[in-house]
């Protein structure tokens, strides 16, 4: 009894032994290596990347990445307050889903003139937003 060690120096008990006396550890633990863990993207679709698919998913996600841009938007706070009122009772988890579901409701009550303009708009705020990544690239 003097020579058992107390708390978690007395480790020869708490594990089992196999047949070549060698200590095996508890169920669900392993010091073997294991490779990290890859994050998901919460813009790609919800698959996992094995290692032998990675370097082939990173030319597609920086394709993804390259398309998908990210811009803010700064509204007053009532504005936003009922913003966030309407999502929480909408069907909808994301904000981008309902701002889009609005953007489509407005688009359905234009007539063609209105349409035109907005479309000529539209093209417009797009290429000067890519003059600017351009320069931002150079």
């Amino acid at each position: 009894m003097a020579d058992k060690k107390l708390g978690f120096f007395n480790t020869n008990e708490n594990l089992s032994k196999s047949n070549d006396e060698t200590p095996v550890p508890r169920k669900g633990y392993s010091k073997e290596y294991q490779p990290p863990l890859v994050p998901r993207s919460p813009d790609t679709e919800n698959t996992s990347v094995t290692p032998a698919r990675e370097a082939e998913s990173v030319k597609s996600d920086t394709v993804i990445n390259k398309r998908i841009e990210r811009k803010t938007m700064r509204v007053p706070e009532d504005q936003f307050f009922e913003f966030m009122a309407l999502l929480d009772t909408s069907e909808y988890s994301y904000v981008y889903e309902l701002l889009g579901d609005m953007i489509d409701q407005r688009l359905n009550t234009l007539n063609t003139s209105e349409l035109r303009i907005y479309q000529s708009a539209l093209d417009s705020i797009k290429r000067t937003e890519e003059k600017k990544k351009n320069r931002r690239k150079k």
